[in-house]
């Protein structure tokens, strides 16, 4: 089950908040079925927009990687208009 901190992105994975920051948010995505954590969903300053950093070792499909896209779309759709990030 998925708690308030935890947004479900798509059938494999979990993005969970683990920090949050004044004007942005950290968020863990997670393998949805396992603990793994595949990377991290930040704020990277010079690009301007909520970037993923992925761990050494994290394996994705074309479905992840839409999935995981959608997720940045909307949290850099949300910055711009000014709402919170969690």
């Amino acid at each position: 089950m998925l708690s308030s901190a935890e947004i479900q992105l798509g059938k494999y994975m979990v993005a969970r908040l683990v920090e949050t920051k004044p004007k942005t948010a950290v968020y863990g995505i997670f393998s949805a079925h396992q603990e793994d954590r595949l990377g991290t969903v930040k704020w990277f300053a010079p690009w301007r927009q909520y970037c993923f950093f992925s761990m050494d070792v994290a394996v994705f499909n074309s479905g992840c990687f839409q999935d995981l896209t959608k997720f940045l779309v909307a949290l850099n759709e949300g910055r711009k208009k000014g709402e919170a990030s969690t």
